[in-house]
């Protein structure tokens, strides 16, 4: 019996020093918090919900509603110390080069945001802007991603997010709509609405008939942005059609197109990677493509 209690009494002693030596990273996080306001931004205080802000220019347009989407500039960066902080997301092409995050294949322009998708902090940084306005919001990680890691993002990291509120968008594909209108209004070349919902410009024509379910073509295409950014350079691209290989609006033009001919088509995001994007290409991003289709 003495034994058992013995071996009882040690099991106990190992699990009361694994408690002792236990971190406890929210305190570390607060103390942390703490000493880099002090040294920052002394006169600035959370708000109700927990969130500082430190405004830089008022706007002057609408408040986003939280069904609104929003048209940002942005970075985001963590709390790393008293002085320090890391930026670790931009669609600032200067911040992104001083940051050593600059990517060539990155779109760097607004972004589109949906207000209510964001984490808390954001929707509630949001709520206190207007179009025009610019702030800095400092949230606590009970306001992000709070005791959960992100990628490579520390569980209870303090984030810093500089916002630049450009627009507010009541509908997004109305919006978009009226930019590829606007991008065809301003183009030497003519586009037309397809049935499958892309705009194509044929700009050689081709010989025989159209390219049908199962057929397998090598075609040469350029991947460009709106803007005219090019994300992927003329490249040979070899598919099925039927296969879903490719994004929905590239197999609809390619459809439309018969051997020899050449054409540009816009697709809308809902036909290209959609509101979640696939790297480098963002959620909402219109695409544009150069193709060449084989002889």
């Amino acid at each position: 019996m003495k034994k058992v209690i013995i071996i009882g009494l040690t099991i106990a002693a190992i699990f009361s020093s694994c408690k002792k030596d236990e971190v406890d990273y929210a305190a570390i996080e607060q103390k942390t918090l703490s000493e880099y306001l002090q040294l920052n931004y002394p006169n600035v205080t959370a708000d109700k919900d927990g969130l500082y802000t430190v405004e830089e220019t008022e706007g002057t347009g609408i408040s986003p509603l939280p069904e609104s989407y929003v048209l940002v500039n942005y970075s985001i960066a963590k709390i790393s110390g008293p002085i320090n902080k890391i930026i670790f997301d931009t669609n600032n092409e200067t911040i992104a080069r001083d940051n050593r995050l600059y990517s060539d294949r990155i779109h760097y322009t607004p972004t589109v945001w949906k207000a209510n998708e964001m984490l808390n902090g954001i929707k509630l940084a949001l709520n206190k802007m207007k179009e025009g306005g610019k702030a800095k919001f400092i949230m606590p990680s009970n306001l992000a991603y709070g005791d959960k890691e992100a990628g490579y993002l520390p569980a209870y990291s303090t984030l810093i997010v500089e916002i630049e509120l450009v627009k507010v968008i009541d509908n997004i594909d109305t919006y978009e709509t009226y930019v590829i209108l606007k991008h065809i209004e301003d183009s030497p070349l003519e586009f037309n609405l397809t049935n499958s919902g892309v705009y194509m410009a044929i700009t050689k024509d081709g010989e025989g008939e159209k390219y049908k379910e199962g057929a397998t073509i090598s075609l040469v295409c350029t991947g460009k942005y709106l803007d005219g950014k090019v994300f992927n350079s003329r490249s040979t691209l070899e598919l099925t059609i039927g296969q879903n290989q490719v994004i929905p609006g590239f197999e609809a033009a390619v459809k439309e197109l018969k051997s020899g001919s050449k054409a540009t088509v816009i697709i809308p995001y809902k036909m290209g990677y959609g509101t979640k994007g696939k790297s480098p290409i963002k959620g909402y991003e219109t695409l544009v493509f150069e193709l060449e289709m084989p002889n």
